[in-house]
């Protein structure tokens, strides 16, 4: 699995919203054009310019996640120029010691001997 230079999943959320945008601009010209209120080239050109956006934004979205670093799968062990790099296992949570409360006397009512009363 890769990961990319910059966070695949924001730049795929901007990718997505630049290629929508593209879309609905390209197919609103594409409307005015047929309606005659813009020239007949201007549809063609917003469909030129949505396939260069598409183009582009793919390519971005491509390269970036070609140079982003490779996770190994967990567990996994890789090289790199002769070191191993195999991933830590993951620790186990220790259990947190507790304490017992102590009482209003100031004593510690886990105790099991009760203080010797004087005879």
């Amino acid at each position: 699995m890769r990961i990319g230079v910059l966070d695949p999943r924001r730049i795929r959320l901007v990718v997505f919203g630049a290629i929508a945008a593209s879309m609905f601009g390209a197919a609103g010209l594409c409307i005015l054009s047929v309606w005659n209120y813009v020239a007949r080239d201007v549809s063609w050109r917003a469909i030129a310019t949505l396939v260069i956006v598409i183009a582009t934004t793919v390519a971005f979205t491509l390269v970036n996640e070609f140079f982003g670093a490779t996770i190994p799968p967990l567990g996994a062990s890789t090289s790199f120029a002769g070191m191993s790099l195999a991933t830590p296992p993951m620790p186990s949570p220790q259990p947190t010691p507790t304490v017992a409360p102590a009482s209003a006397s100031g004593r510690n009512p886990s105790r099991s001997n009760p203080p010797s009363q004087g005879t």
